[in-house]
């Protein structure tokens, strides 16, 4: 009989099945066990993580950013998300399991070109495909969304920014582009 991995309940709270990786730029953790399982508590402690650090944490459910596969459950927070982007080469897909996440896209210049408010009542996974400026953004004031794409994960060259999007260290500009795209989609802020 072949041997089988031993399956680990992975626990942030603990540090259970997974290491904190210090080199991110969020609060991010990393899987460590070869069979990891995640329970729906998991939402829970990155929730409770996220509201006390107040920042956007993220369980990746590879063992690390060299993966081909690459899966993170993320918690993030309305007024924390990254300005609009495209992955050249790498299709993404979101799933949501908690609250309400924004999905936008864009054509080249910025013109929004179509939108999906994900929720447990409504659409519940989003993909967008390699080449598609696009924007991910709670809608409600916290949400949790499974995410999956291809690795490896490169850092800065992994994603081309728009250039006609909000700066990113200006809190004040990303707060109405967020507002602005809620409105020109037609979706209620949570």
């Amino acid at each position: 009989m072949d041997a089988h991995p031993p399956i680990t309940s992975i626990s942030l709270r603990q540090e259970r099945g997974c290491r904190r990786d210090k080199n991110a730029r969020s609060l991010s953790y990393f899987a460590t066990a070869p069979v990891g399982v995640v329970s729906a508590g998991i939402c829970d402690e990155l929730e409770e993580l996220g509201v006390s650090k107040q920042t956007n944490v993220r369980l990746c459910l590879h063992l690390d950013s060299g993966n081909p596969l690459q899966e993170m459950v993320i918690f993030q927070a309305a007024t924390r998300f990254f300005p609009p982007k495209r992955h050249v080469d790498k299709a993404k897909s979101f799933t949501i399991l908690r609250g309400v996440l924004g999905i936008f896209w864009f054509d080249a210049t910025g013109n929004l070109m179509g939108a999906a408010a994900l929720s447990e009542a409504g659409p519940r996974i989003c993909r967008v495909n390699g080449g598609i400026y696009h924007v991910d953004i709670p809608l409600t004031a916290t949400c949790i969304h499974h995410e999956v794409t291809t690795g490896p994960f490169r850092g800065a060259d992994d994603r081309e920014i728009a250039s006609w999007g909000p700066p990113p260290q200006e809190p004040a500009a990303m707060a109405r582009y967020r507002a602005e795209l809620i409105s020109r989609a037609g979706f209620r802020d949570l």
